[in-house]
């Protein structure tokens, strides 16, 4: 019974730490525009973009997808970007996760993900995603150099709109050491009860 504890102790702490090493807290002020406007939020251009924030478009809804509040994007003939700075610490990596549907059929259209106004790839990678799909989640990582990084979309949308949400961002750091420790004393301890009930 007391190693039946001590098991259940050591993957509960190894859950645990792993968690941990993942992500920390949300960044991200007003991510899934639930305050109802672009609080937070900085475009380009705002004589050149069309940004509206309202309820999710119900043709856009997919099983475990986002649901409440987006910002619809459209351009007027050049590609303008929405951004906002987010507090970081230097030499930090972290993670960025959010939710992008297209409208466009003609596949004229296109969306990048921006850290600190480069571009950067996107998983899944969002240049292959050519003409109109429901939304979709896509994150993509970045290391700070200061207290301060920016994430940004750029899009070009002529045609027809995007429709942006849920964007968080938190660390992504390795796996604690101390974590990886759990993996041989779970070993171990299975090791030794099996080793006790062969004698038995």
């Amino acid at each position: 019974m007391i190693r039946k504890f001590f098991v259940f102790m050591a993957i509960a702490m190894l859950f645990i730490g792993v968690r941990t090493g993942i992500a920390g807290a949300d960044l991200v002020s007003n991510g899934s525009f639930q305050i109802g406007d672009l609080t937070g939020w900085t475009l380009s251009d705002p004589s050149n973009t069309m940004a509206i924030v309202e309820s999710i478009a119900p043709q856009n809804l997919v099983p475990g997808g986002p649901s409440g509040n987006e910002v619809v994007l459209s351009t007027y003939g050049t590609a303008e970007s929405i951004s906002q700075t987010i507090a970081t610490t230097a030499n930090t990596k972290y993670s960025v996760n959010f939710w992008v549907a297209n409208d466009d059929f003609t596949g004229t259209s296109y969306f990048k993900a921006l850290w600190n106004g480069a571009a950067v790839t996107a998983t899944p990678d969002l240049s292959t995603q050519v003409g109109a799909f429901n939304y979709t989640e896509f994150t993509i990582t970045g290391t700070a150099t200061g207290t301060g990084s920016t994430i940004g979309f750029q899009f070009l949308n002529d045609n027809s709109v995007y429709h942006l949400t849920g964007v968080s961002a938190s660390t992504a750091v390795p796996i604690p050491p101390t974590a990886l420790l759990f993996f041989p004393a779970l070993a171990g301890l299975i090791g030794l009860k099996r080793r006790q009930s062969t004698k038995a």
